[in-house]
């Protein structure tokens, strides 16, 4: 009989032992896991992957996975991003999540093939020297008041696409502000910032081209001011000077 509660308090005892490990590694877990979102929700995308990686190996829960093939995607490793995210699926078969991390699985997918696309394409061949157009096929150039025209045409163009582009940019980022207030209560996937994204990279290019658009601007009506001054200055020069 002694023997039999000796062995009984034993195993009690290593059981109680092993819960308090337990919780141990749930708690340190836990620190890590928080640690981690704050550094997503700063873009330290390499520093949170460390986080959130040691909190999968301490609590073994799944849903960590996800972050893990978060920051991963976005720290340009797709492949690794998208064996963490199938691995979620797989061990999480009814997340909510389930249908927007498949549809990231496919543009990571989609992204590793460009990647071995670009890395087996031969190298591209350079073109052959392009011989000078004769003089005779020159065009005439554009007038004073065509010029004039262009660059107003062209200015006003610019000016609206500048705009259009701004208003984009102006919206984008105050979406993505609203998502990282939002996102330092509750966990925000990259589909959440896709709208935003597209919209501010949206922006920029028109930005770049009504930057563009003004750069040829200037240069037309410079043109436009040297051919007024040429023809200005042929009209009252002496008979048989030559400019």
């Amino acid at each position: 009989m002694g023997f039999a509660r000796a062995a009984v308090m034993m195993a009690l005892l290593i059981g109680c032992a092993s819960a308090q490990a337990q919780l141990l590694d749930d708690e340190a877990a836990k620190r890590h896991y928080f640690s981690g979102q704050a550094y997503f929700n700063r873009a330290r995308y390499q520093d949170a992957l460390h986080e959130f990686t040691e909190a999968f190996r301490l609590s073994g829960r799944a849903a960590v996975l996800f972050n893990i093939g978060e920051c991963q995607a976005r720290l340009d490793q797709p492949a690794e991003a998208i064996d963490s995210l199938e691995r979620y699926l797989r061990e999480e078969p009814q997340s909510p999540r389930r249908v927007s991390v498949a549809e990231l699985v496919g543009s990571l997918r989609a992204q590793l093939e460009q990647q071995r696309a670009r890395a087996l394409a031969p190298p591209v061949a350079p073109s052959p020297p392009v011989a000078p157009a004769p003089l005779a096929t020159v065009a005439e150039p554009l007038g004073p008041s065509r010029v004039r025209a262009a660059a107003i045409a062209l200015a006003v163009v610019a000016v609206a696409v500048g705009a259009t582009g701004a208003g984009l940019y102006g919206s984008a980022a105050a979406d993505y502000s609203s998502l990282r207030q939002a996102c330092l209560t509750r966990p925000c996937a990259l589909p959440d910032y896709a709208a935003a994204q597209a919209r501010a990279n949206g922006g920029i290019a028109l930005l770049s081209v009504a930057g563009a658009a003004l750069a040829i601007d200037v240069v037309l009506w410079a043109v436009g001011a040297r051919q007024r001054s040429r023809r200005v200055t042929h009209a009252w020069a002496p008979a048989g000077v030559r400019f």
